[in-house]
């Protein structure tokens, strides 16, 4: 039996078009510090596609024709921490948390993606990752005593 280190899988939400024009959403697994395009380069001829449903298939790559990502779900279910949520340092200044809050918000909003009919299942992920990301942004601004001016 050989001997493998267990790595620790980043879940990484992302829309998976196939060269057949079926565009899916669903998670590819990576491992800490690994980018989806390292994953699609890798030496597999075969990626491994979970939907949102909970569905895994293997797909040939020569299959894929693009690959988006939406955002790191293991990100924003792994930790509490406000600051790691929002990817910034309590060190950074006011606007600074402003602008990742409102970059990261808007690319995994659920609204985003309503005029696409996406599956309910997508939604949920979206509307959990939106209210976690909602709820560090409240806490900075907590701590931070900022009265809302967005």
């Amino acid at each position: 039996m050989q001997n493998q280190q267990h790595v620790e899988k980043q879940r990484i939400l992302v829309e998976l078009q196939l060269r057949t024009e079926q565009t899916m959403f669903g998670y590819i697994y990576a491992g800490r510090g690994t980018r989806v395009s390292d994953v699609l380069n890798d030496q597999r001829q075969f990626l491994p596609f979970e939907t949102v449903e909970g569905r895994t298939t293997l797909y040939s790559k020569t299959a894929i024709m693009q690959v988006s990502e939406i955002c790191n779900v293991s990100h924003y279910t792994s930790q509490n921490d406000p600051y790691y949520l929002l990817g910034v340092r309590r060190s950074d200044e006011t606007e600074v948390v402003q602008r990742a809050f409102h970059q990261q918000i808007s690319t995994c909003h659920p609204d985003h993606y309503l005029h696409r009919n996406p599956p309910p299942a997508l939604m949920k992920v979206l509307a959990e990752v939106s209210q976690r990301l909602n709820s560090a942004y409240q806490a900075v601004k907590s701590e931070r005593r900022i009265v809302d001016e967005d």
